[in-house]
């Protein structure tokens, strides 16, 4: 099999933040952007066929890094491994472990941090990868399953308190990232996401949207969190996947 993946994605600030944080990576490329940004991109074998969303955490400048360092790191790593949980796991540790380091080698990104979803495939199967509460979903029959699993407890006032992150603490904590395996199903259609946009645009408009088509739909998504009050970056990515035999 020979599969391919299309990717529509979008980063933006948002309609109260100053700074978009966030980050995206798709294949061998990083987007990252002060305001926002959205396009297309098509992912062949001679790439890696990996499409993730980063959500920076740490201030103006540390949640920019964090989601840069993290994004970049990813497209490194993934090209020179193929997809199983175990090695999803050993690269995630080696990203949690890049990110801590980098801040404290300096004081100005202390306790800097990312949460992160991925999509991870290769040419049998895939992955679904995540770390704190951004999102992951796949699109079956008109309906969206969540394939993530938030790390995160929710208190009565609702606040919520990350139970885990890539960096994001004084000492160098291990995580725990959720894996499942994804087959490679034609046609299937997946939407990653940070919280910016779950937080604004609830599950069911957020399945409605996703019955248009892709980059209608991605930027019927994008708008919803904005009218809806944008107070947090907002990335995401739409990703079909297509094989020839």
């Amino acid at each position: 099999m020979k599969p391919t993946l299309r990717v529509w994605a979008a980063t933006d600030a948002g309609c109260v933040r100053e700074k978009n944080e966030d980050a995206l990576c798709i294949g061998n490329q990083v987007v990252q952007s002060d305001d926002s940004w959205s396009g297309y991109i098509e992912l062949s074998q001679d790439q890696p066929l990996l499409v993730a969303v980063v959500d920076g955490m740490g201030g103006h400048r540390g949640g920019a890094v964090a989601s840069r360092i993290v994004a970049e790191k990813l497209s490194i790593l993934v090209r020179s491994n193929r997809p199983s949980p175990d090695v999803a796991s050993g690269l995630i540790s080696l990203v949690n472990e890049h990110v801590h380091d980098h801040a404290s080698r300096n004081p100005l990104l202390c306790g800097m941090g990312a949460t992160a979803a991925f999509l991870w495939f290769g040419t049998q199967t895939g992955l679904c990868i995540n770390v704190g509460d951004a999102k992951v979903f796949r699109q079956q029959d008109g309906f969206l399953q969540l394939r993530s699993e938030d790390h995160a407890l929710q208190s009565n006032d609702g606040r919520r308190s990350l139970l885990q992150s890539l960096g994001g603490t004084k000492t160098l904590q291990s995580v725990s990232p959720s894996v499942r395996e994804e087959p490679l199903r034609d046609g299937r259609r997946y939407l990653l996401c940070t919280d910016g946009l779950t937080d604004e645009v609830n599950i069911d408009e957020i399945e409605t949207y996703m019955t248009q088509p892709s980059k209608q739909a991605m930027m019927a998504l994008l708008n919803a969190a904005k009218v809806s009050g944008g107070r947090d970056n907002i990335t995401l990515a739409i990703v079909e996947i297509h094989i020839q035999d």
